[in-house]
């Protein structure tokens, strides 16, 4: 297994895509933070009326959703799980005497911890723009749970695309799916939401209750704001790592038994 990561680490270190998309994460966090910014100057003290400043503690907390950060790292597993398939590489390193679940793990440990550094990497990034441009103000220790909520819910993210990458093992297919497939999902429990809201309004407390919080994208929502209750914040930090569980064991379930 040790073999096994060093070989893996030491492909990744000459795969593009890391380099690529790991810019294309801190270049988007950029542009976002610097159109937030001119556009607060343009508006002057008209927006300072009406909504409060953003600051440094804001910028951090709408990195991961200003970065497209679950996307883009979406896309990073899928070209790098994939590759070994479609460049029909991953039939050496079986006949080499790993075993589909050596296999399976150490790239699974590769993915997370790529997720891990790439999540630490921009929230620091977003920190440091955050405060050179809107100052700096600390805040209670609500937000580090916060954070790691999304870091759970990041995790949950690639767990699926990793998942999906391990299962179907051609690269377009899966590009399709993890890029369609959340989006879509958000879009028909938006709907349900509004739906249960028109018609359910007399019966339930709608304004508390909505599907949408409980899917990946509709936590990293909750997740950014600060006036969050704690009930919410302990059931998005929660549910993100069920999430990743089962994403990954059905994952493993099926990579074991398909064909290379």
């Amino acid at each position: 297994m040790r073999k096994l990561l060093k070989f893996e680490l030491f492909k990744l270190r000459k795969h593009k895509s890391l380099y690529i998309c790991s810019a294309i994460i801190l270049a988007g966090l950029l542009l976002s933070v610097l159109a937030s910014f001119a556009l607060t100057k343009a508006l002057g003290n008209f927006i300072e009326e009406e909504i409060p400043l953003p600051t440094a503690i804001d910028t951090v907390l709408s990195a991961v959703s200003a970065s497209d950060f679950t996307l883009i790292v979406s896309i990073f597993i899928a070209l790098y799980v994939c590759g070994d398939y479609s460049q029909k590489t991953i039939k050496n390193i079986y006949s080499r005497g790993f075993s589909r679940s050596h296999v399976y793990f150490s790239k699974l440990i590769i993915c997370i911890a790529y997720v891990v550094v790439m999540f630490v990497i921009t929230e620091v990034f977003s920190l440091a723009i955050g405060s050179a441009l809107f100052g700096f103000e600390p805040q209670g220790g609500k937000v580090f749970w916060l954070l790691l909520g999304q870091l759970f819910v990041c995790i949950a993210s690639a767990s699926f695309c990793y998942a999906i990458a391990t299962v179907i093992k051609k690269t377009g297919v899966v590009l399709a799916i993890v890029i369609l497939v959340p989006v879509a999902l958000t879009v028909i429990l938006t709907l349900v939401d509004t739906l249960i809201k028109v018609n359910m309004k007399d019966f339930l407390n709608t304004e508390s209750f909505a599907l949408s919080d409980y899917w990946l994208d509709g936590m990293l929502v909750v997740l950014s704001d600060t006036a969050v209750s704690v009930t919410k914040t302990v059931v998005s930090c929660i549910l993100p790592v069920i999430y990743a569980v089962v994403f990954l064991t059905a994952g493993y379930m099926f990579n074991r038994n398909t064909e290379v």
